[in-house]
């Protein structure tokens, strides 16, 4: 009889500890860098494609980028930042054969450019010493 009101202890003490390391871990993870870490995870990651601009298309908001590996279409919208020129640029204002860097989502289709980055062609001139 000892051993069975023992036994029965040592079996509520184990339960009532293991429900108390389960409680422990739940409050862990909701810690907010176990957050920051996750989301991290999930952003989206972008890919870069440098070249020359082959064509562009105002009224359907493409550009089409060639460099010596591939040729590829972008989607110019409302969220695409341009950058380089120092002034404020649309899809209007890029040539054909302007060299570029495009930043893009390489996992949508079609793919949708998020930066576009005029590279500057002709070395800057040195100042006379």
């Amino acid at each position: 009889m000892i051993k069975a009101v023992i036994r029965s202890a040592l079996v509520a003490a184990l339960a009532v500890g293991v429900l108390g390391f389960t409680q422990t871990v739940r409050a862990a993870d909701t810690n907010a860098p176990h957050k920051a870490v996750a989301k991290a995870a999930d952003a989206p990651k972008t890919s870069t494609m440098s070249g020359d601009i082959e064509s562009v298309d105002v009224k359907a908001g493409t550009v089409t980028i060639k460099n010596k590996k591939s040729t590829k279409t972008f989607v110019v919208n409302a969220d695409t930042d341009f950058g380089g020129t120092g002034k404020n640029t649309t899809i209007a204002d890029l040539k054909v054969g302007d060299k570029v860097n495009v930043h893009f989502k390489p996992d949508t289709t079609p793919l949708v450019a998020t930066k576009i980055g005029h590279v500057d062609a002709k070395p800057k001139a040195k100042k006379a010493e």
